[in-house]
């Protein structure tokens, strides 16, 4: 009976330290694994490049107001013939210019006026637009504005031409390639300065593309410049060795 008793203890015994050596390996490789797993480092890169829009729309606006339809609508014709004629005679091409639809607003029929008449009623509008690569040009004679008013045109809005970067197709493979090294040299320089030396990426995400004025003006202004500033910053995850 004392011999049983000594063998059962002698397995029990065994048994815990058998639990206690693989409880203890299982930890051992866990640490090891999250080691492994969590030793990485995300850095950032940027790439900057400044450009030159290469589309210009221009938009000019006449309008007459009154009570003789036929009249005024003549007028804004007449004043669109006087705009292109000016535009080209300044060397814009005859083909980046589009007469836009004349537009009639009747006030009669969109407001109660009563037994009274209405005072100037009808509102008759037009315009052109001009799309362009010449940016330079359509920049020049748009600062000239005031000869189209010395014609005697009633420009009914003015904000002047809007500038677009159409290539960004053109330069997004090599703001890429610029931006990943860039990360990478941020990602070598950390581990550097932690004994370390970087492995493979482990994720990568390149960012989205944003064009904007040189001097960050805010969206509404960088459309009216010419020259503009193309930024893409991608976001990298590097395993440490």
């Amino acid at each position: 009976m004392k011999t049983f008793i000594k063998e059962n203890k002698k397995i029990i015994s065994a048994a815990i330290l058998s639990l206690g050596l693989i409880s203890s390996g299982a930890i051992l490789g866990k640490n090891i694994y999250k080691s492994q797993f969590y030793r990485t480092v995300r850095v950032k890169g940027l790439s900057e490049k400044i450009v030159n829009a290469d589309l210009a729309i221009w938009e000019i606006n006449v309008e007459e107001i009154g009570n003789n339809i036929i009249d005024q609508q003549s007028k804004v014709e007449n004043n669109i013939k006087i705009i292109r004629d000016y535009l080209t005679t300044n060397g814009i091409k005859s083909e980046d210019i589009k007469n836009q639809r004349i537009k009639i607003e009747d006030k009669e029929s969109n407001y109660y006026s009563g037994e009274n008449p209405i005072k100037n009623r009808y509102i008759i509008s037009g315009g052109i637009i001009v799309k362009s690569n010449d940016v330079n040009l359509i920049d020049k004679i748009s600062r000239k504005n005031g000869e189209l008013i010395k014609k005697g045109i009633k420009i009914k809005t003015y904000e002047g031409p809007k500038y677009i970067f159409t290539k960004l197709n053109d330069i997004k493979v090599n703001m890429i390639e610029e931006a990943t090294k860039n990360a990478k040299k941020s990602a070598e320089e950390f581990a550097k300065n932690t004994d370390d030396k970087i492995g493979g990426i482990k994720t990568a995400n390149q960012g989205v593309f944003s064009i904007k004025g040189t001097n960050d003006e805010n969206e509404w202004e960088v459309q009216y410049e010419i020259e503009k500033k193309v930024r893409v910053v991608s976001t990298i995850t590097y395993w440490l060795k």
